[in-house]
């Protein structure tokens, strides 16, 4: 390949360390390997002289593959001898991970500080590592237990109101633990978090506090202020009716907002409180008719809302500081303490986890004879996917490098690995460093023009907001590097289909629908597609989450499309997995009907739900000696697993139930046999490490889950004809030629409800408690303001992730939105949790880049004349008990007076789904928090003769529907050979049947016209069912 100029002076510089910014398909890759190639043949450096790092096994391995493929072609060319000893000593090269070179580094000096060489091949597996750790926490809160400490004790309470519930507490202390391993010293930064503490004012806070406050409420007050403005100017021009009063009003609090950004920046708080108090006595009223200016006023006020629910804290400062000072120094001792157990198991196992590997190099790297050797050896050094890199990392490097023999290269638009402690502020240091040459590359060569510049104009508007980090200036901007990418282009497709279904319910339940709808909409385009010659390989669906996987996998069976999902929601929640750890738990516990009826239900057992209920029916007797009367046969299998289970060794076992029923053989597809592999090496592992047996590993297990992270095993070929769906994490540094996006119109920023919030840069802060409440103090608010600002900044990374895989084509998903789209983005929209969606369509200008299509789809003539809904329930995996001494913490939804109405009804409803599985038993319920009211309406359900009757034919829950007209979701459907019955939940407050008959006549009437469409040969039944009555309401067509 021909270099450009620009690429040609990359690949050429020499005598400064290098930093070069390389936007997405900007072809960097090619330009390293061409560099190596440079610094090889012309420079005469040897390959065993360069060190060249990156974060992954996959792009270590690409990077030899090609320098090894350049090197064999230019050895072709001209063999040289000094050729060909590179080709020699490419194999043991340091091209490699950062990890895989720090773990050199510990091999070849851990002499320096004592280190036992053995544990360098003993890193622990995850389940090992979590199993150290669990024994850890449980040492050190053991013999803080035996301190009766009081402090301890009122703690403990505020992470959970049941004494024996400490699970929450433990893992605050893990996360604070693993907070502090970022950091170079982390014993300096565990001692810093009590610094904010000694405060009695806000201007003996810590500098990074106060920079931090004036910066958010800056933020906000620049929002009022363009608010205000924007609001002027609508009633200037589109108000017919003015009045001196009203415009005075305006004028009046335009300039109080503007005395207000003035103090905020710069004065003492209390300064900022008496204006903050001026600017709160302005009102502007409403008027009736001027729908524009009332949505305008509506605007300013709600941000308005947004300054004041993060301002009055700084009066408490002194007594907060006083009061929790003990309690964070608790946390302090409880981490080290738990930080020092850890390490002590990790030596007597003579192992090492993942973090050691960077912390021992840094280590052993401040002894000069180990960095001096390094420096001497390496003359280029180069790191890949540089805005990913870590305090500690960018430390080692800087103790191997010459101070100018350094070659970075990044994106700080693609840094989204927040949550693995990436610090992009490290790289931006770098481009504003002085001492460092810097290049931008400013070709893509992965897409087609239009979606180039499509690109270019909503990141223009979207990363260029003043009050944020990130920017889309004129070096960012790229264009096309090969005339192919101007050819044969379409338009970015901007899917909005309307969501027409009638909404009664709250917000889940609206987002809920929505994403069957997107699903849909996605599935139907796809479907297209592949009828006009594209292959489902080409085709990649990216989701912001896996929660979203759900509804793609309805809609994908939906239209017979083949699909991937690299489903990283964590390996123990693989249903393969769940069903062995059923049937282990099961062993332990023989007498459980619970876990009887989950393994009877799954492969194992292969009983359906009316086998299961019959069982249940056939005497009092319990459901093992059922089974034992009604199929023998299964029943003494179970018996001899059981058996086997006290006699053999946990992998011997597992071979055994694996082959159960021929579970592993017969009922897996390749990637859940792959998952239970995965499994069965992990028994292995910890087998070898640990003897506890299945007790211990089942605790461990039972520890891990809600945490669990690791990877489902991948089992599929990459020329697999099948779509593929990923979420943008996933499908960092892939391109696929058609991109679908599953957007979104709401930022999903978390709201910070935790017992206890962290952050790596200020600290940590628990709530203010009293005798009777808990609320926010200054100081957590300043830390929940840091980490919303980083949550917004790393969104739009990644949808700027998310929208440069495409090569071909670019499709964005999402329902029309309802809000207005005249003002362009700002920091005010995305404080106000607007999504990627609002973003984008706030950024479109050029109309010949893109498309919106917001026709709502017709599938209905793409779905099979008769569909089935088969009874397919999976019981949830049951929550594993620790000894008494630990009782998992579990989140609950309190029905007794805390939620809205619509709320309640929202709950309520989830829960109606769900009652084939749990039968709503006394433990299920209690387990629910739900009040008397609740707890009668669900029970009055269940036991109605005709809820039983319906499920005793083939039925489903939220089933999805399309028509030319609208899409839906019909809440629950059941059906025999004669007759097809909807069902609509409602939870409306109402007095008689007929309020609901007029309210929902024509949403119902709209049902049965699918249905009948569905089903012609079916008589089609609609009911209500009301939980505030408690009824069954039959629905009768409307005669037309």
């Amino acid at each position: 390949m021909k270099h450009n100029a620009q690429q040609l002076e990359i690949i050429n510089a020499l005598g400064k360390n290098i930093m070069v910014a390389a936007s997405a398909g900007a072809g960097k890759t090619t330009v390293l390997i061409s560099r190596l190639m440079k610094r090889i043949q012309q420079d005469q450096v040897s390959v065993n002289q360069i060190c060249a790092m990156t974060f992954t096994e996959k792009a270590a391995t690409e990077m030899k593959k090609r320098l090894a493929a350049s090197l064999n072609k230019a050895y072709e060319e001209s063999p040289t001898s000094f050729l060909y000893s590179q080709l020699q000593q490419l194999e043991t090269a340091q091209i490699s991970t950062i990890h895989s070179f720090c773990l050199s580094v510990i091999k070849e000096f851990g002499y320096l500080i004592g280190f036992d060489p053995a544990r360098t091949s003993n890193i622990l597996s995850n389940n090992s590592l979590e199993h150290l750790k669990h024994l850890a926490i449980q040492e050190v809160f053991e013999s803080y237990y035996k301190k009766d400490d009081p402090i301890f004790l009122e703690v403990s309470s505020w992470f959970s109101s049941r004494p024996l519930d400490v699970s929450s507490f433990q893992k605050a202390i893990m996360d604070i633990y693993n907070t502090s391993q970022i950091h170079l010293d982390s014993q300096i930064f565990l001692d810093d978090l009590l610094t904010p503490y000694h405060a009695t004012s806000f201007e003996e806070l810590p500098i990074i506090y106060q920079e931090t406050y004036r910066h958010f409420m800056s933020i906000v007050v620049k929002s009022l202020n363009s608010l205000i403005d924007t609001l002027e100017n609508v009633y200037l021009s589109e108000v017919e009716k003015q009045d001196d009063k009203t415009y005075q009003q305006i004028v009046e609090m335009d300039q109080q907002l503007h005395n207000l950004l003035d103090v905020v920046t710069t004065r003492s708080l209390s300064e900022i409180s008496q204006q903050a108090q001026l600017t709160f006595k302005c009102t502007i009223k409403t008027i009736r008719g001027e729908d524009t200016f009332n949505q305008a006023r509506k605007n300013l006020f709600d941000s308005l809302k947004i300054f004041l629910d993060t301002f009055f804290y700084q009066d408490d400062l002194e007594i907060v500081s006083k009061e929790q000072r003990a309690h964070i120094q608790l946390m302090i001792d409880l981490t080290k303490a738990y930080g020092q157990h850890f390490e002590t198991l990790k030596q007597k196992h003579t192992a090492l986890d993942f973090n050691d590997i960077e912390h021992l190099a840094y280590q052993i790297l401040c002894y000069k004879e180990a960095s001096d050797t390094l420096k001497n050896r390496y003359e280029e050094i180069l790191v890949d996917e540089f805005q990913d890199s870590n305090f500690f990392q960018e430390a080692i490097v800087n103790l191997i490098s010459k101070g100018n023999n350094v070659f970075r290269v990044g994106d700080v638009k693609q840094s989204i690995y927040g949550f693995r402690h990436a610090k992009p502020d490290i790289m931006r240091a770098h481009l504003n460093n002085p001492d460092n040459e810097v290049y931008y590359l400013s070709n893509n060569f992965r897409s087609k023009e239009n979606i180039v510049e499509f690109n270019n104009m909503v990141f223009k508007q979207v990363m260029n907001i003043e009050e944020f980090k990130d920017s889309y200036t004129a070096q960012d901007e790229v264009t096309v590097g090969l005339d192919s990418q101007k050819t044969q282009q379409v338009p970015v497709v901007l899917h909005l289909p309307e969501n027409k279904q009638e909404v009664m319910e709250d917000e889940e339940v609206l987002t809920l629908q929505n994403a069957k709808l997107i699903a849909l909409t996605i599935a139907k385009s796809i479907q297209r597609q592949h009828k006009s010659g594209k292959s489902y390989k080409d085709m990649c669906v990216l989701v912001r989450s896996h929660i979203r996987k759900v509804e793609l996998k309805e809609a994908f069976e939906t239209f017979d499309i083949p699909y991937y999902f690299d489903d990283r929601e964590g390996f123990t929640h693989a249903y393969s997995v769940q069903d062995v750890l059923n049937g282990i738990r099961l062993c332990q516990d023989p007498s459980s009907d619970f876990y009887l009826s989950y393994f009877l239900l799954s492969n194992f057992g292969q009983l359906d739900e009316n086998s299961l209920a019959t069982l249940r029916l056939h005497s009092s007797s319990s459901l093992m000696s059922n089974l034992n009367e009604l199929y023998p046969h299964l029943y003494q299998s179970l018996q001899e697993l059981i058996k086997l289970f006290n006699k053999t060794s946990l992998s011997e076992f597992l071979n055994h139930l694996y082959s159960f029923n021929n579970y592993y053989h017969d009922h897996l597809p390749l990637e859940q046999k792959s998952n239970l592999d995965l499994l069965y090496q992990k028994v292995v592992d910890y087998e070898q490490t640990v003897h506890t047996g299945w007790t211990g590993f089942m605790e461990q297990i039972a520890f891990v889950e809600d945490n669990d992270k690791s990877s489902n095993a991948v089992a599929i070929d990459e020329n697999e004809d099948v779509v593929k769906v990923l979420t943008i994490h996933q499908s960092k540094g892939l391109q696929f030629p058609i991109v679908y996006y599953f957007s979104s119109s709401k930022l999903n920023i978390q709201d910070s409800n935790a017992s206890l919030i962290i952050d790596g840069d200020m600290g940590i802060a628990f709530y203010h408690h009293d005798d009777i409440s808990k609320r926010k103090h200054l100081l957590r608010v300043i830390i929940e303001q840091k980490n919303q600002l980083s949550e917004i900044e790393e969104s739009l990374r990644l949808l700027y992730v998310a929208l440069t895989r495409a090569q071909e084509q670019l499709h964005i998903v999402d329902i029309l939105p309802s809000q207005d789209l005249l003002e362009p983005v700002s920091s005010y929209s995305l404080l106000n949790k607007e999504g990627h969606t609002l973003s984008i369509l706030r950024s479109l200008i050029n109309p010949k880049l893109y498309s919106i299509e917001s026709n709502t789809i017709d599938v209905l003539s793409t779905l099979k004349k008769e569909t089935t809904f088969s009874p397919s329930f999976t019981l949830p995996s049951p929550t594993y008990f620790q000894p008494k001494e630990t009782i998992p913490y579990k989140v609950t939804l309190d029905l007794s007076g805390t939620l809205s109405s619509s709320e309640k009804g929202t709950y309520l409803h989830q829960l109606l789904e769900h009652w084939p599985q749990h039968q709503f038993s006394d433990d299920y319920l209690e387990d629910k928090n739900l009040n008397q009211q609740a707890i009668n309406q669900l029970l009055a359900f269940r036991d109605n003769s005709f809820t039983q009757h319906l499920h005793t034919q083939q039925f489903g829950y939220e089933i999805g529907y399309a028509t030319r007209e609208e899409v839906g979701i019909m809440d629950f459907i059941s059906v025999n050979n004669k007759e097809v019955v909807l069902v609509d939940f409602k939870s409306d407050r109402v007095d008689s049947e007929q309020t609901l008959i007029d309210r929902y006549q024509s949403q119902i009437d709209r049902y049965s016209q699918v249905l009948t469409l569905q089903y012609p040969q079916h008589n089609v039944q609609t009911y209500i069912y009301s939980l505030v009555l408690e009824k069954y309401i039959h629905i009768k067509k409307t005669q037309n």
